[in-house]
């Protein structure tokens, strides 16, 4: 038995209306999301993963998609983001020195792990919008030195061969803007295909989705599988967040100036 059935998948309509506490449906979808949040946060804390929800986020659960450029997609959420007091530092490095509260972090301007269930799929994926543009410049940055592109191919080509790597825009899947990590070219093809990525403009997102009725979301499985599919990730993501010890903004400006 699947852990998400095809009325939770049909439940995000209403969810997306404003049935969120008139739809038994809804609510039973939402208790559902908030288990998982809850399970993995544990095991988050156990395996030393640094991951956080946004605080003004009630319950980590939402309709929020940074796959998206619009509101009120039919979605519901869980969004995970560098933790606050890191996101405040970088937010004011962007421009934004009166962020103080908790309420006010933006996770569009993060690079976000997300879980995201809708009416055909459930999608776990890295996303890092063009509003997370100071993390975009630093992962373009770095991609620009051989050992860290090598790095980057060598992290994709180890995962499963069911990941897409793109650069679109939306809730689900673009066939004409993405590679699997099957179909992998050799690295100079691939690190030309990543050049093609503009930050500030574009998407870059890595993930899987699931179709609905999937089996391997299985009632008793699907913890483990969420986990070792953001562990997965989470692993590309610590390669692309900016922080003090991972700081390439040099090298992407550096590159800017000899496009020009």
């Amino acid at each position: 038995m699947t852990y998400f059935s095809r009325e939770d998948h049909t439940a995000v309509l209403a969810y997306a209306m404003g049935s969120a506490h008139g739809s038994h449906n809804v609510e039973r979808l939402h208790r559902r999301m908030s288990d998982i949040h809850r399970k993995l946060q544990a095991r988050f804390k156990t395996h030393g993963i640094s991951l956080a929800t946004c605080h003004s986020i009630a319950g980590g659960v939402s309709q929020y998609s940074a796959a998206s450029p619009f509101d009120n997609e039919e979605v519901m959420t869980i969004t995970y983001m560098r933790p606050h007091s890191e996101a405040t530092v970088v937010e004011r490095m962007m421009g934004r020195e009166n962020v103080n509260l908790d309420a006010e972090i933006e996770p569009r301007r993060h690079p976000v792990i997300e879980l995201r269930i809708s009416p055909e799929y459930f999608a776990i994926e890295l996303i890092i919008g063009p509003d997370a543009w100071h993390d975009q410049r630093n992962v373009s940055g770095k991609l620009t030195v051989p050992e860290h592109q090598h790095n980057f191919f060598r992290m994709l080509a180890a995962m499963d061969p069911d990941y897409v790597v793109g650069f679109w825009s939306g809730i689900y899947p673009d066939d004409q803007m993405y590679l699997t990590t099957s179909q992998l070219p050799p690295m100079h093809i691939f690190n030309e295909f990543m050049a093609t990525f503009a930050a500030g403009r574009d998407y870059l997102r890595i993930g899987h989705w699931y179709e609905a009725g999937d089996e391997a979301l299985a009632e008793d499985t699907i913890i483990n599988e969420v986990f070792n599919r953001v562990r997965d990730l989470y692993m590309l993501y610590e390669f692309a967040l900016w922080s003090s010890n991972n700081n390439f903004l040099s090298f992407y400006q550096r590159e800017a100036v000899q496009r020009r």
